[in-house]
């Protein structure tokens, strides 16, 4: 599995063996943003048990609405020393629309992803460079 897979299959174990009995793995939803154009999120919803998707516009209205806790993304790629992240055109608007509704945001991204070379790589017109500021978190697997 990817490692954002992965991690959010991890967030719903460790949920689930709480001893907190308002956190049960009951009141945990996994909901996964459309992620225009390619679907990436309503595909990664059919690999994750019990797990939803919503267009893009609903899931950003439900996130500046309060429904939503976490948002976890993946990336295209990780810059050199930490100077950015690659992602779908839109990462940034929503890591900013997460900043102002004081939801944590996470970026998640396989090892493979880490890019070496000091200079960013081409973008595409659907790529754009997003400040690693804008996240909580950048995790990266460690082996």
């Amino acid at each position: 599995l990817p490692f954002i897979e992965q991690f959010t299959k991890k967030l719903l174990e460790i949920k689930k063996y709480s001893t907190d009995p308002s956190k049960t793995a009951s009141k945990i939803q996994i909901i996964c943003s459309q992620s225009t154009p390619g679907d990436e999120g309503k595909l990664m919803a059919a690999d994750i048990p019990d797990a939803s998707w919503l267009s893009d516009d609903d899931f950003a209205h439900e996130l500046r609405n309060g429904h939503i806790n976490i948002v976890i993304v993946g990336a295209d790629c990780i810059l050199h020393e930490g100077r950015g992240v690659i992602n779908k055109v839109g990462t940034a608007g929503l890591a900013s629309m997460c900043k102002k509704s004081d939801v944590p945001i996470i970026c998640c991204a396989d090892m493979w992803k880490l890019w070496d070379d000091i200079h960013p790589p081409p973008l595409e017109d659907i790529f754009e460079s997003i400040p690693v500021d804008l996240f909580d978190r950048v995790l990266v697997p460690t082996d």
